[in-house]
């Protein structure tokens, strides 16, 4: 495996990789689990409870090459918080964000993962400057379904 746990627990944000749990980790090394030669990555972070469903084969490796791939993916194209707003909102379904919000929506809002649901004027809502309400979009929403699911491509099962 490439990834040393350092390595591997930084570029997971210190959470596990597993995009429905992103439990805070504390990283046993056998918790790290290695994910072969194909270029996925070389390692993938999961909490004890995740792990343990991995072990179990509840959870394929394919699975978590998946994961792997898109949190890279999201972080590298859009930023360290991108994988956290897209899952956020999948649970709220829509934030309110100032204009410096905005900007720094702007790479998932132009890839089409993000949109805009509603303006609101400064001068309707009191506030010192317009308010924007973001939301996933139909790409968004099936975009995070597929991470958490674990699919790639056009592959639609575990």
């Amino acid at each position: 495996m490439s990834d040393t746990p350092d390595e591997a627990l930084h570029a997971a944000g210190y959470r596990c990789g597993n995009p429905a749990c992103r439990a805070p980790l504390t990283l046993d090394t056998h918790q790290l689990v290695a994910l072969g030669g194909d270029g996925s990555g070389g390692a993938i972070c999961l909490c004890a409870g995740c792990h343990a469903m991995q072990s179990s084969g509840a959870i394929p490796v394919r699975t978590l090459r998946a994961w792997k791939l898109v949190q890279q993916s999201l972080t590298g194209a859009f930023g360290a918080g991108a994988p956290d707003t897209l899952l956020l909102l999948r649970v709220v379904d829509e934030v309110s964000v100032d204009g410096d919000g905005l900007l720094r929506s702007a790479g998932l809002l132009n890839s089409g993962l993000l949109e805009i649901r509603q303006r609101v004027s400064a001068l309707v809502s009191g506030q010192g400057s317009d308010t924007f309400k973001l939301r996933l979009s139909t790409k968004g929403r099936q975009f995070v379904e597929a991470w958490i699911n674990g699919r790639q491509g056009s592959d639609t099962s575990l």
